[in-house]
């Protein structure tokens, strides 16, 4: 039977070795923290979803008189890059959200 306290040993010793003081202060003062080169935690400017695009477009040529459904899904198509069926999906959900909210 092998023994599997020989590996347990082994991380034991590794711990066990004493590291003086001075040796510990520099090596924490000069590794750099996880987050300092973090892409990620960088601030960048966001950019806009294609809902928020959309709903922007919406907004903007609902002031519009005489506007229809197909004028805000030809500008959706062309200026968010969507197809006619994501454009069609965009249309209805935007405008179910902003007519309930101004219904209230």
């Amino acid at each position: 039977m092998v023994d599997q306290k020989q590996g347990a040993a082994g991380k034991d010793e590794k711990a066990a070795k004493p590291i003086g003081a001075d040796q510990k202060q520099s090596a924490v003062g000069s590794m750099p923290s996880s987050t300092e080169n973090d892409p990620a935690t960088k601030a960048t400017p966001a950019t806009p979803t294609k809902m928020e695009l959309a709903t922007e477009i919406y907004k903007r040529m609902r002031t519009i008189k005489d506007v229809t459904r197909k004028d805000i899904i030809e500008k959706f198509i062309a200026e968010v890059n969507l197809t006619k069926a994501g454009a069609s999906t965009y249309y209805q959900m935007i405008k179910d959200k902003h007519e309930r909210v101004s219904k209230k």
